[in-house]
């Protein structure tokens, strides 16, 4: 996985740079960098539905148990993003969909590197996508990166 990814038209620089920032660190698997790029903003960081001050912590837990949050992390912010929310950029596109069935082909597309079949088939029983998601506020605030609903 390269450390620097390919420049998406459409992002604001400082969304841009933090994007190239939490690629490199994740790819590198630098908590440390990870956490101080997770707490630089004013909104409080959410890096899980349950709770928990430590989103580095609960991402080395993560691959304890055998997920990949760091690869799915690094992986999904070289896929195409779309806006969201006012001033706001999520990745995968795919995530700014209320249904799944509404998800162009060539946004499902870009995910078969990051999920299996089965997962994809999973997301078409739920009905919508699923699976981790990272925002980052145009002003370059890493906002989240979280799986599931």
């Amino acid at each position: 996985m390269p450390t620097v990814p390919s420049p998406q038209p459409g992002l604001p620089e400082p969304v841009e740079a933090m994007r190239r920032s939490v690629v490199a660190a994740a790819v590198a698997c630098d908590y440390q960098q990870l956490e101080e790029l997770a707490s630089r903003g004013a909104a409080r960081f959410t890096f899980s539905f349950g709770g928990g001050d430590d989103a580095a912590a609960h991402w080395r837990a993560g691959e304890a148990a055998g997920d990949e949050p760091l690869r799915y992390l690094a992986g999904l912010l070289t896929v195409p993003h779309a806006a969201a929310e006012p001033d706001q950029f999520v990745w995968p596109s795919a995530f700014a969909y209320e249904k799944w069935s509404e998800v162009p082909e060539p946004d499902r597309a870009v995910l078969r590197g990051l999920y299996t079949a089965e997962e994809l088939e999973g997301f078409a029983r739920f009905g919508s996508y699923a699976g981790y998601r990272a925002g980052i506020a145009a002003d370059g605030e890493w906002l989240f990166f979280v799986a599931g609903d």
